[in-house]
Parts: structure tokens; sequence; C-alpha cells
């Protein structure tokens, strides 16, 4: 399946959505664990369906650690469900 890359993409968003790619295509290939997996920030966003300054509040309250490699921030799927574990489920009631 083909991805349409907007003609107003900025050079930063063309070189995530690559890395982002060749990321998905390391992994496919690999025997790597989903538990280990770091997503960045925009998979981190669009997954939880919240807007990046969210997660930048909730790793700068400590909610959600964040990691910093090579000038990108990242986060850690195990870190996400350990995180998520924590938030109480409104469907049992125990709100």
């Amino acid at each position: 399946m083909q991805e349409q890359i907007s003609r107003n993409a900025s050079i930063e968003e063309l070189a995530d959505r690559i890395a982002d790619k060749i990321e998905e295509r390391i992994i496919a290939r690999t025997n790597y664990s989903k538990k280990d997996r770091y997503l960045t920030r925009r998979q981190l966003s669009e997954l939880l369906s919240v807007d990046l300054s969210t997660l930048h509040r909730w790793s700068k309250a400590g909610r959600l650690p964040s990691y910093r490699m090579g000038g990108k921030i990242y986060y850690k799927y195990s870190d996400l469900e350990r995180e998520m574990k924590k938030v109480p489920n409104l469907k049992d009631g125990k709100a």
C-alpha cells in the first residue's frame, strides 16, 4: 500500500515518515518483541489519539518516561503498557 505525501510536507515530516517505514520493516524482519519497541512521538500520539503537547505534559509530569536518542524523543511500548494498567477501567465501575 502506498502512502500519499502532501506537497506541503516539511523535510522533517518526510524524514520522520521514512524513519518510521524503515523501523516497521526492521521489526517485521526480526524477532523484535513488541514490548521492547520504541515509539516515536507521532506514533504514540496517533495510537492514543492525543496531541503531541499532551505527551510532552505527561513526560514532564513523570507519568510516561521518554527517551532521547539521536535528537528525537521516543517512548517504550512496555512503559506505555505499565502506565495503562494504572488507569482505572470505567467499564468495571471502579473509577
